[in-house]
């Protein structure tokens, strides 16, 4: 993650400096694969209960489908005889007749528009969009600098940490080997 600096103060650090400076990059590694091991345990334990209580769904879904099933094959066979509209009222609850929504289903697109067209009712019936194609802008930043509407945003240096995965035993200004 980007963090912000101080201003170096020196060119040349001091064996002290550098120093701390791996001292902190050991820790900064540890806390991030900490962070990274309890993330891990979380998600693990996420998909444990999601397991759990997707598998007690899954049969209460099933259950409940067969009782659905079961209403209304009662309520069918005994609509004209208890239902006052298109209602059925129980004690425990009522079961109803309504009527859905209209619902269009497409199976070629192309065929519709051109017979939407043909039929002169494009305007109504056709929607047209536009988007800016960004990557393309991004490609020609003086081109994009122009456009109204649009704010380029160069490219910014960002600062980055990248420790070891493993605990460094060798000092920073020790020699190797």
């Amino acid at each position: 993650m980007p963090r912000a600096t101080k201003g170096i103060e020196s060119k040349t650090a001091s064996k002290e400096q550098i120093d701390k400076a791996c001292e902190e990059l050991a820790r900064y590694g540890e806390v991030s694969r900490e962070i990274s091991s309890i993330g891990i345990k979380l998600n693990d334990e996420i998909e444990t209960l999601q397991f759990k209580a997707l598998s007690q769904i899954s049969a209460l879904q099933e259950e409940r489908e067969q009782l659905e099933a079961s209403l209304e094959t009662f309520a069918v066979a005994n609509r004209s005889m208890l239902a006052e509209g298109k209602t059925i009222s129980l004690p425990t609850g009522k079961l109803s007749w309504k009527h859905g929504k209209a619902s269009l289903e497409g199976t070629d697109d192309k065929k519709a528009i051109a017979s939407i067209r043909k039929l002169k009712r494009a305007k109504d019936f056709i929607k047209t969009s536009f988007s800016l194609k960004k990557a393309e802008l991004l490609k020609e930043p003086d081109f994009a600098k122009k456009v109204d509407g649009v704010v380029f945003n160069p490219p910014k240096e960002r600062f980055y940490i990248d420790p070891v995965e493993v605990k460094a035993d060798t000092p920073a200004t020790g020699k190797s080997g």
